[in-house]
């Protein structure tokens, strides 16, 4: 089988079930901050300790169905609606557990000091972009809650993990200071 089709040379792409869109639809927008998502997840999980790991693997597999489910037309006999509530209540415990091992956290901090903090930073920023992408497709395609749920509580996942990483390794966050 080869990779190209040529199919979508005129600007246009298939959704799940056939059904032809530009690519600068909002739902190949969705999709593509999907995918990007999903990549950074990935860079973040080369790095990541041993304790994030089954998270990050859990996240991308949601992330990808989240994207199967915006690629399928509501009325397609062949939609996709991803399997994925069980990822945020996964996500609240992680980060709970997490915020226990940690002193509170009393101001901003600045993304960075270690790779693998630097990396989950990275993967929120980029998660929160997509969130806000996926929130106007899910306004514009009636689609459902819990896909900004589910981006919402892993940029928040993220967040700790990255503060966490740098803490139990008896650094220091970056705090922001103003100027």
């Amino acid at each position: 089988m080869r990779i190209y089709s040529k199919t979508g040379d005129k600007g246009e792409t298939g959704l799940i079930g056939g059904e032809r869109v530009p690519k600068h639809s909002s739902t190949i927008d969705a999709v593509g901050h999907l995918d990007e998502l999903n990549s950074f997840l990935g860079f973040a999980r080369i790095t990541a300790g041993v304790r994030y790991q089954a998270i990050l693997a859990h996240a991308q597999n949601s992330v990808f169905e989240i994207g199967s489910e915006v690629a399928s037309p509501p009325d397609s006999p062949y939609g996709v609606v991803a399997d994925i509530e069980d990822l945020v209540q996964e996500l609240e415990q992680s980060i709970d557990q997490l915020e226990s091992e940690m002193p509170p956290l009393t101001s901003f901090i600045l993304p960075g000091d270690t790779e693998e903090a630097a990396r989950l930073h990275l993967a929120r920023s980029v998660c929160r972009r997509a969130e806000r992408v996926v929130a106007k497709w899910r306004e514009e395609n009636e689609g459902r809650m819990v896909t900004i749920q589910v981006l919402n509580r892993l940029s928040d996942w993220l967040f700790v993990a990255a503060r966490h990483s740098v803490v139990t390794k008896d650094l220091e966050v970056t705090q922001w200071s103003k100027k």
